[in-house]
């Protein structure tokens, strides 16, 4: 994640770090896993990397029904939702989380479909999160805002980045923030060179989920104008041929078909004829 410079951890503890009595190692163990969320959220910002942490509150388990009333009650207080939920029901509404935001101060909210939402997209630009693609007859970009799409007569693929106009560093996909100056409003928007030289790379031969076919090949380009290491699918050769050092630019192809049987546009990379 360092490496790509984006990142989600999600840290699993228990509301029980605001103490019990009679269970000194087990609430040390929860609240040292928030000190650990909060830490390392300030460490790993500059990364672009999120780091959080999601404290479920009681449950109605059998053990939750041997407690007495009085411990019960207080336990159910400290809850946001101030109630204690079935066991089988998702317990994610019954929590707190601990979302390092921009400014990378820990605050402390409630979860909720919404803030679930902003959770997972918290460090993206609006141009980059979940927004309707932008279609074009049967084909559809598999992310809007990543690469210019779709084609004008004559022009060739790139992708898009943006820059902070601070301290000049460049990054993709596209931040809301720049994780080194921490300032917003400072991003512009570029176009990355289309050439790069492979950094590493990896051949699968088993058949993806989504579709790609083995074997395939996936890893890292540089893209030393940019000063940036994208990854990305390579195409156009052997997969085993994609070595450290070999010059690929990027293209436009199918990587597979949506729910509406449209066919998915993505970038990836081939070797550089000539």
């Amino acid at each position: 994640m360092i490496e790509r410079e984006y990142g989600k951890i999600v840290n699993l503890t228990s509301m029980a770090y605001k103490g019990n009595i009679g269970q000194v190692n087990y609430v040390s163990a929860k609240a040292g896993v928030v000190g650990l969320t909060h830490a390392l959220g300030l460490e790993l910002a500059r990364y672009g990397i999120n780091v959080n942490c999601v404290a479920p509150g009681l449950i109605d388990t059998p053990k939750a029904k041997t407690l007495d009333d009085k411990t019960r009650d207080r336990l159910v207080k400290i809850t946001p939702m101030r109630k204690m939920e079935r066991s089988w029901t998702s317990p994610m509404p019954f929590c707190s989380w601990y979302p390092m935001n921009q400014s990378t101060s820990p605050v402390r909210r409630s979860t909720s479909a919404g803030a679930w939402k902003v959770f997972k997209e918290g460090n993206l630009p609006d141009s980059a999160k979940a927004t309707p693609s932008t279609k074009t007859g049967s084909e559809v970009p598999v992310q809007s805002g990543l690469f210019n799409y779709p084609l004008t007569d004559g022009e060739t693929p790139a992708l898009k980045g943006n820059r902070c106009t601070q301290c000049g560093k460049s990054f993709f996909p596209k931040r809301a923030i720049c994780p080194e100056c921490f300032v917003s409003g400072q991003m512009e928007e570029i176009e990355l060179e289309r050439q790069g030289v492979v950094y590493a790379s990896t051949v699968v031969r088993v058949s993806s989920p989504t579709g790609i076919k083995a074997p395939y090949a996936y890893g890292y380009v540089d893209l030393l104008a940019n000063q940036l290491r994208v990854f990305a699918l390579f195409t156009g050769a052997d997969p085993g041929s994609f070595v450290p050092g070999k010059k690929v630019e990027v293209v436009l192809e199918p990587i597979g078909k949506d729910a509406e049987g449209k066919t998915v546009i993505g970038y990836k990379f081939r070797p550089v004829s000539g």
